[in-house]
């Protein structure tokens, strides 16, 4: 269940609520204390009246006594009777003090002794007709003075009560006084009191969740995920929600963004790892071109030369017999035969590139094709002084392909053989093996270094040696290029009594459909 929190709204009316309650007790504490106060200076005032007119009605008795001792006889009477009139004023007037008072304290709900006090006004009432009639008879001194002095008595007696009451009523405004003055301030300074420490809460409980709020979008900045749970106020609470979805949001899809860019990434990657494999191979073409072709316009200018010169020396004889004729057209048909083959390595490599080379898919005896390929290279041989001794089953070894470029890639390995084999043997042999037909092509040359054995059909590929007798690179790799294509095998060894043997192992009696670029 999820728990409530107060609002911000709510906690402010509370403060408000607790604010206005202490406003009110201090004004109620007041007013009790004004109160209490006017109820004691009221009481003050009755018991200092009171004490007044007993302090007068003393000293007019007195001043009564001693006027009627020596006033004359044609004015005794009347003084004595305005001193009655005014003794017996003060003694109503004290009697409606005491009772103004009983009435007061009554309606207070405070209970007094006024019928103790008007008893005691009563009693002086009486004492002052004694003292009255016995001034008046002028006898019996002793008597007058026996009166006089119980009046002054209870007189003083009043006195003392009164002041005593003066007193007590002083000292009860004096507390009273005091309570006022310290609820007056106390209660305002408890109320402020916690009116700071409520605002330093309140304070607080608003610092920490925008604290927590500042953090949170720091880390969110850095990229770091953050989740703000309960923040107290209802209002932090609705915003924490609202931050903690966008925050959700962002991070959804700044991962959404960073496989999108890691994918770019690897797009751009691969891309560019294909461009720059493109490039290389670009470059690479480019600089096999620019050799093939200085290499292959060296090796045409040598036939094209020597048939120039066999041409020029047949016509500069005047009259050539048919031997020396039949001699210098060998040497053209020789010539023309290696131009030939140099000019159809180059047609064969731009026509493979350009992939426009498609073979023939039919089958046809390989025994035949060597034969073929034998007889083309047989002027070349003897040329070169070369002999070709060959074995060849008369049993066809059927295979499936194209006979004219199988011929090429014989021709090839042939002028390979011939080229490192002058005045010597060629050997070539053809035999079936299970079901494969082998051929192979032995010379009797220096052979190459095993470690370059697996290198001799790349393409412009030249050993030393081979560069030293001439040719273009091209030769071996058109030979791997046509086997490929045949489904078959080629690989060089050197052989045992020296010189390098060619072998190709072509598949037999089957049918394939062959075609492509030369790679």
């Amino acid at each position: 269940m999820r728990r409530i929190s107060p609002s911000i709204r709510h906690t402010l009316i509370l403060a408000g609520v607790v604010a206005l309650a202490v406003v009110v007790a201090v004004a109620l504490a007041a007013g009790l204390g004004l109160s209490r106060a006017h109820h004691v200076l009221t009481r003050s005032g009755y018991s200092q009246e009171q004490l007044a007119i007993a302090t007068r009605l003393e000293a007019e008795v007195n001043a009564y006594v001693a006027r009627a001792a020596l006033a004359t006889a044609p004015r005794a009477a009347q003084e004595r009777a305005d001193d009655r009139a005014g003794i017996e004023a003060l003694l109503a007037q004290y009697a409606a003090s005491i009772r103004a008072e009983h009435r007061f304290l009554a309606e207070a709900g405070e209970k007094d002794d006024a019928d103790s006090e008007l008893a005691t006004v009563r009693q002086l009432g009486a004492l002052f007709a004694d003292i009255r009639r016995d001034a008046d008879r002028s006898i019996e001194p002793q008597a007058l003075a026996r009166d006089l002095d119980r009046f002054q008595h209870l007189v003083r007696a009043t006195v003392a009560q009164e002041r005593d009451e003066v007193a007590a009523a002083l000292a009860s405004f004096d507390r009273e006084r005091g309570i006022v003055r310290s609820m007056a301030i106390g209660l305002p300074l408890a109320g402020g009191i916690a009116g700071v420490i409520g605002l330093m809460l309140l304070l607080g409980r608003l610092k920490h969740p925008l604290r927590r709020f500042e953090a949170a979008m720091a880390a969110v900045a850095r990229g770091d995920s953050a989740d703000l749970g309960g923040m107290g106020f209802a209002e932090f609470e609705t915003l924490a929600l609202g931050f903690d979805r966008m925050t959700r949001e962002i991070t959804a899809q700044r991962a959404a963004l960073h496989q999108v860019n890691a994918r770019l990434e690897g797009d751009v990657a691969l891309r560019t790892a294909e461009l720059q494999t493109r490039n290389s191979q670009l470059a690479e073409i480019e600089a096999n071109r620019r050799l093939f072709f200085a290499q292959i316009s060296h090796e045409l200018r040598t036939p094209i030369t020597a048939l120039q010169c066999e041409a020029e020396v047949a016509l500069r004889m005047p009259r050539p017999d048919v031997a020396m004729l039949r001699q210098a057209l060998e040497q053209v048909l020789v010539q023309g035969s290696f131009a030939r083959r140099r000019l159809n390595d180059l047609l064969t490599i731009s026509q493979a590139e350009d992939g426009r080379l498609v073979m023939a898919d039919k089958p046809f005896d390989l025994g035949d094709a060597v034969r073929a390929g034998l007889a083309m290279a047989e002027p070349f041989a003897r040329a070169s002084e070369a002999r070709l001794e060959s074995t060849i089953p008369g049993d066809p070894l059927p295979v499936h392909g194209d006979a004219g470029w199988m011929q090429q890639a014989l021709l090839a390995l042939l002028d390979n053989a011939i080229k490192f084999s002058p005045d010597a043997a060629v050997s070539v042999g053809l035999k079936r093996s299970a079901d494969e037909a082998v051929l192979t092509i032995g010379d009797s040359g220096p052979g190459v270094p095993e470690a370059a054995l697996t290198r001799l059909f790349d393409r412009f590929h030249q050993e030393p040696e081979g560069r030293a007798r001439g040719g273009s690179g091209l030769g071996l790799s058109v030979a791997r290029w046509v086997v490929d294509h045949h489904r078959g095998r080629i690989a060089a060894s050197n052989r045992a009594g020296g010189g390098l043997c060619m072998t190709i192992a072509l598949p037999l009696q089957q049918s394939s459909a062959f075609g492509g670029s030369m790679a």
